[in-house]
């Protein structure tokens, strides 16, 4: 599968924006407290992804490094949710 590869970071920003507001109309719409959460959370992960590949440019450190922050991110993400959920 191919990469998602913005041309710039005003690219990279908008996105941010766009999902930080998506999470916010979720968490006014939603009424299932289980759903909103799963959500939120992996908004949440998705938006960390984009920081570290982009901003922090993780992309660019060796691979070891760049597959433990996104395990990382998946993990820290599994574990809000199911403590959240619990």
């Amino acid at each position: 599968m191919k990469r998602f590869e913005p041309t710039s970071l005003g690219v990279v920003w908008a996105i941010l924006i766009g999902l930080t507001l998506g999470s916010t109309v979720i968490a006014e719409s939603v009424s299932h407290r289980a759903v909103l959460e799963i959500a939120i959370f992996c908004i949440a992960g998705a938006k960390a992804e984009f920081v570290l590949s982009y901003f922090m440019e993780v992309d660019r450190a060796e691979q070891c490094w760049a597959r433990l922050f996104r395990c990382w991110i998946v993990l820290v993400s599994i574990m809000l949710i199911v403590g959240h959920l619990m």
